[in-house]
């Protein structure tokens, strides 16, 4: 199942309970950032390619990850992303 998730890549992600204006502002300021023409030649030149996803196909994608796991694989998940320090 690492190798499943490990396919979504980096991503960002918030807790459900963010509020949709934050989340309004996440969504742009990632879209603007990483569609940064001089941030994408300075990766490229660096080898650290930038693919950005817009949100509601990395939602679908983390969806469908999530869908695939099992019970007791969901439910170490959410313990590492959830779990506070």
């Amino acid at each position: 199942y690492r190798a499943t998730v490990e396919s979504l890549g980096r991503i960002l992600v918030a807790p459900p309970s963010t509020p949709n204006r934050l989340v309004k502002i996440l969504r742009e300021a990632t879209h603007k950032i990483l569609n940064d023409p001089v941030l994408i030649a300075e990766a490229n030149r660096r080898q650290r390619f930038i693919n950005y996803i817009p949100a509601a196909e990395a939602k679908k994608a983390v969806n469908k990850v999530l869908a695939s796991l099992t019970p007791a694989q969901q439910a170490k998940i959410k313990k590492v992303v959830l779990d506070t320090y």
